[in-house]
């Protein structure tokens, strides 16, 4: 696909009213990951709800004028911690729909939260990369935007 200049592409915040595309396009970030649960229904509540609340949530959708909807997207928050030296930006998911990737969206993308980070005052962004080896490109992609190896994370689920 022909992709505009990256001047076209216009990021904004997602509302309450886009909890069904932001469901969905989590859903196909989850899917693509190999998630075997993955339910749609069950994403689109969540984004309501995150959507509805805000609390430090932020989730910035990415349109263009040639397609009728969201071509990417990218949902991040706030933490604190002292190694930070405060309030910092955690991104929880990335998503460029297939036919917009390596068009300059995920940069884009990347380059709004940090804007976003820097006006609320946070003193860093980081990203659960995917596994390097099984998903090389998407993790160069970040060491490309200036992200660095900070190691292994770790979860319980419950």
């Amino acid at each position: 696909m022909a992709s505009p200049g990256q001047s076209e592409f216009k990021p904004r915040d997602a509302g309450s009213d886009d909890a069904a595309v932001v469901g969905a396009m989590i859903y196909a970030l989850l899917v693509e990951l190999g998630e075997t649960k993955a339910d749609l229904e069950r994403y689109t509540e969540i984004a309501n709800d995150l959507l509805g609340k805000r609390e430090g949530f932020v989730c910035r959708l990415v349109e263009t004028p040639t397609v009728a909807g969201p071509i990417g997207l990218i949902t991040f928050s706030g933490a604190r911690s002292h190694f930070a030296f405060g309030t910092y930006g955690d991104i929880q998911e990335l998503y460029v729909t297939p036919e917009w990737r390596s068009s300059g969206v995920g940069r884009l993308l990347l380059d709004d939260a940090r804007d976003v980070a820097r006006q609320r005052g946070w003193t860093r962004l980081q990203v659960n990369a995917p596994d390097p080896k099984r998903f090389a490109r998407n993790y160069q992609f970040y060491i490309k935007a200036g992200f660095e190896p900070i190691g292994p994370l770790l979860r319980q689920i419950f």
